[in-house]
């Protein structure tokens, strides 16, 4: 999944059509002086996954669109 182990990992869900304050969320998580990693899943906007893919964060950051997977996201991360 490309996730480093070595890290917490924060998953951040936007629903299938990429709704709410994502982009506010992730500048929060940008403030975090905790070492972690964060995976964004978008749902089905590709706006805001393109949008949100070519930020700079402080934390590594796995944004990814419409994911058939969500269960193994979800079984991989800790918060």
């Amino acid at each position: 999944m490309g996730l480093r182990d070595d890290l917490s990992t924060l998953l951040v869900l936007s629903g299938g059509f990429g709704m709410g304050p994502v982009a506010q969320i992730l500048g929060e998580l940008n403030k975090l002086a905790k070492p972690l990693q964060v995976v964004v899943v978008c749902g089905r906007n590709e706006e805001l996954r393109r949008e949100l893919a070519v930020l700079e964060r402080r934390h590594p950051t796995h944004v990814l669109g419409f994911v058939t997977n969500m269960h193994e996201w979800m079984g991989r991360v800790d918060w």
